[in-house]
């Protein structure tokens, strides 16, 4: 069965499989596979939706990261506070719709 048409349960499970070492997808140990998939989840639910992930900002929203404001440069390393704000992204406009920018690589040349 195709893992989205599993129980939370079922893909909890094979996740944790893969994570332990106990699948082998093909000839590539589960455990690469799941540090790579594990990666490139954090990088997409925390980058800026302007890149195409985190989805209204909601991960942003989740842990009270502003987003890009210029005017926090001052306090970006003061980890702790809490800023009361709505967060921005680089792509997002004076309406608060944020624009993907397909021309911006999401990866280095």
């Amino acid at each position: 069965a195709a893992f989205a048409h599993g129980s939370p349960g079922q893909q909890d499970a094979y996740l944790r499989s893969l994570h332990e070492g106990h699948k082998d997808l093909g000839g590539i140990p589960g455990t690469v596979f799941f540090d790579q998939l594990w990666q490139l989840t954090l990088e997409g639910f925390f980058s800026d939706p302007v890149y195409g992930g985190n989805r209204d900002m909601l991960s942003w929203r989740m842990i009270g990261f502003p987003g890009a404001y210029a005017s926090y440069y001052v306090v970006v390393d003061q980890h702790g506070m809490k800023i009361d704000r709505a967060p921005m992204s680089l792509g997002e406009d004076v309406h608060g719709h944020v624009h993907l920018q397909p021309a911006i690589p999401a990866t280095s040349p």
